[in-house]
């Protein structure tokens, strides 16, 4: 009996002894595992192996100044989770194999991975099918800080995954020269990018996006809960931050804060197809290249703001096509398009909103921007105009300052409709061709449009003041110019219902200064021809037909609110004319500080 227990607690004891004598270190060295570190031998079977070695939670270190070679691209380093990585003053070289998917780190399924400082450098010779510094794949808790990655032939670090890498952050790293993108992400959640610069990226292949850095979902996949910030994008070939939805199913939550974006090659900021973003204090300039973009949003993008940007010469300021519940408020935009010669302010606008046409079964079809803020602006020296806004619906362009632009200051046109243009201060418009623009111009079967409370100055280059060609139902009240323009109101014959504020008290005219004599402006001569339109209660001339039911007007929140949804025959001129005569200019300042605070809670939830 007792042999039996003692044989049987000397079994237990020798299957215990080993496992006692095998417990993981919390430290190990590569160097101890045999890694050379000179450059020339293949270290990834030691480092592997120094990988494999350490306890959970412990740390590997490489040596500083030492050069170590992967040479089994294919598979890569793959550390366990739970590991810290130590790379500070090391560098990793990336040996391209021709069709092989090349790697140095390998982060597939791992948890609580830390990379931390070095150099990992690629190569941008051979054929790879792609290369990359690090893959992020369906990981989850991964940290990588304060390191720099050189020539890879895709990208220094990708993110991806079936179901997604989730809170991964990317802080105080460089990438510089790389073939697709900077950094690319492309299924995942919680993404913070931080601190960082990407630079130089670049490829003969313009079919590569070629960005600093670059967030599209696979075909049906999602991104969510992007963070980039305090970050420097500067001579990419394509845009410096591009985030684009392309096939896949989402891409939401995105904010992008506090970065410099300069001299890339199609632009410094671009968000196509998102959906709930915030883009703030973000610097962007030199992106001087025809048609490059400062900050765009694109193609049904949605729930956007944008504020407090600083914008400088860039060939677009600020450009949002298709986009739908957008505010684009409190930014500085100096110097767009390619000059102030003729016609070199083509496109080259300080903000433009504006909807698109596609075709749907071989019929074209618009697209229309719409429910927009553009608000608390400061537009100068754009080369073409300070704002355009262009087949856009339910648009509030308010309280900008619009100075020094190459063709209009303010031009509404292509069917844009049911919203205001108020409280704008535009001054010395024209620049590009004296006589040839204007200060605000309505156009091109625009409607339904506010022009209220708008101040003119030094309007000496431009043809008029406010001039609109064919349009109709427009209001045009309470406006008033200061030092020119000779010609402060006109209208082309193809006009119709156009509503002018003549009346003698209240403060309620249009008028124009100059110096310190006060002119009210008395109606021009197309509003006294006989069968000149008024809403009721107006009366111009003896002869005028009133015309419009007489319901009561909407409400002011009704007409002008963000959420705007009304249909054509809601808004009718002469109901909300009557509404209009009796607002005073109170009213119109306090709905700018309306749209101001409802911005400010929108930024805040966001964030």
């Amino acid at each position: 009996m007792l042999a039996r227990w003692g044989g049987a607690l000397l079994g237990a004891s020798l299957l215990i002894a080993p496992a006692a004598a095998a417990a993981a270190p919390p430290l190990v060295r590569v160097d101890d595992f045999g890694a050379a570190g000179n450059g020339v031998a293949d270290d990834t079977a030691p480092i592997q192996a120094a990988l494999d070695a350490v306890a959970p939670g412990g740390t590997v270190l490489f040596t500083p100044g030492k050069t170590y070679r992967i040479g089994n691209a294919r598979a890569g380093l793959a550390p366990q989770s739970g590991s810290r990585l130590v790379l500070h003053g090391a560098t990793l070289t990336l040996a391209n194999e021709a069709g092989q998917r090349c790697r140095i780190f390998t982060l597939a399924s791992r948890s609580r991975v830390t990379l931390s400082g070095g150099t990992l450098l690629g190569s941008r010779t051979g054929a790879p099918d792609w290369a990359i510094g690090v893959l992020v794949s369906d990981a989850s808790d991964v940290l990588i800080e304060d390191v720099a990655f050189r020539d890879f032939a895709t990208d220094a670090v990708t993110v991806t995954g079936n179901a997604g890498s989730q809170r991964v952050r990317i802080r105080r790293c460089r990438a510089s020269g790389m073939g697709r993108n900077g950094m690319s992400l492309i299924a995942g959640s919680d993404i913070t990018v931080e601190d960082s610069l990407f630079e130089n990226t670049g490829n003969p292949d313009t079919n590569m996006p070629r960005a600093g850095l670059e967030a599209e979902p696979n075909a049906g996949g999602q991104l969510r809960g992007l963070r980039v910030t305090r970050c420097h994008f500067r001579n990419n070939e394509g845009s410096g931050l591009l985030l684009q939805l392309g096939s896949g199913a989402s891409l939401s939550h995105l904010t992008v804060t506090d970065n410099v974006s300069e001299r890339n090659g199609l632009g410094g900021l671009v968000l196509a197809t998102v959906s709930q973003a915030v883009v703030a204090g973000n610097r962007v300039l030199g992106h001087a290249s025809r048609n490059g973009y400062g900050i765009g949003v694109t193609r049904r993008s949605t729930g956007v703001v944008i504020r407090a940007n600083v914008l400088e010469g860039n060939y677009r300021g600020i450009y949002a096509e298709g986009a739908q519940v957008v505010a684009i408020h409190a930014n500085t935009i100096v110097g767009t398009g390619a000059g102030a010669g003729l016609g070199a302010g083509d496109d080259g606008d300080g903000i433009n909103l504006r909807g698109y046409t596609t075709v749907v079964g071989g019929e074209p079809q618009e697209v229309f921007a719409s429910q927009a803020v553009v608000f608390g602006n400061s537009i100068r020296q754009a080369a073409g105009k300070g704002i355009l806004v262009s087949q856009a619906r339910q648009a509030s362009i308010a309280s900008n300052i619009v100075m020094d632009s190459g063709q209009h200051g303010i031009h509404a046109q292509f069917g844009s409709a049911d919203g205001q243009i108020q409280g704008n201060v535009v001054v010395r418009s024209g620049r590009e061709m004296a006589g040839a623009y204007q200060d605000i111009f309505v156009s091109h079967a625009s409607a339904r449009l506010l022009i209220a409370q708008n101040q003119h100055r030094d309007g000496t280059r431009v043809r008029a003041g406010i001039a609109l060609d064919n349009a109709s139902d427009n209001i045009v009240t309470h406006n008033s110019f200061v030092a020119g323009p000779a010609v402060p109101l006109s209208q082309s014959d193809n006009v119709v219902r156009t509503a002018y504020n003549w009346r003698g008290s209240g403060g309620g005219w249009n008028r124009s200064a100059l110096g310190s004599v006060v002119q009210f402006l008395p109606p021009p001569a197309f509003l006294l021809a006989e069968g000149a339109w008024w809403p009721s209660g107006l009366e111009p001339g003896e002869s005028a037909v009133a015309q419009g039911p007489t319901a009561e007007p909407p409400s002011l929140d009704r007409v002008l609110d963000l959420d705007l949804d009304l249909d054509e025959d809601e808004w009718d001129l002469a109901r909300l004319w009557r509404w209009l005569v009796e607002l005073s200019v109170d009213d119109l300042f306090r709905r700018a500080v309306v749209l101001a605070s409802r911005l400010d809670r929108l930024l805040a939830g966001e964030r």
